[in-house]
């Protein structure tokens, strides 16, 4: 018995060239349409703080088109009150990329708590 692979496609290119141009087009939930067209089995678009891409608009359109179409939107947002106020109707994956973020700071002290606890058994 085989897997099929799902594909989700990224459209947050699509935003930046829109804004780079300051025009309203490319539009990303068109970008979407035609990859779900194409072979897409669903959309992610990363929400960023400081919304340089993706706008809270595009989100809202895209989540509608999704919701008509039964297609997932795989929404990802860094962890900060404003994303999680926003993110409410929607299921997003949080972003914890930040080197500020109290979690991340954990993960880096314990990678570096590895890395000298391995060096003293390599080395000594």
């Amino acid at each position: 018995m085989s897997t099929r692979v799902r594909l989700g496609v990224n459209i947050d290119h699509v935003a930046t060239i829109r804004n780079a141009r300051g025009v309203s087009y490319p539009d990303p939930a068109r970008a979407a349409v035609v990859a779900l067209d194409a072979v897409a089995d669903g959309i992610t678009a990363h929400l960023r703080e400081d919304r340089r891409h993706i706008s809270d608009a595009d989100i809202a359109n895209l989540a509608a088109m999704l919701r008509e179409r039964g297609r997932p939107l795989n929404l990802e947002m860094a962890v900060t009150q404003d994303s999680q106020n926003f993110s409410e109707p929607y299921d997003p994956t949080l972003d914890l990329s930040s080197y500020e973020h109290p979690v991340m700071s954990l993960l880096y002290d314990y990678a570096d708590q590895v890395d000298r606890e391995r060096d003293k058994i390599l080395y000594h």
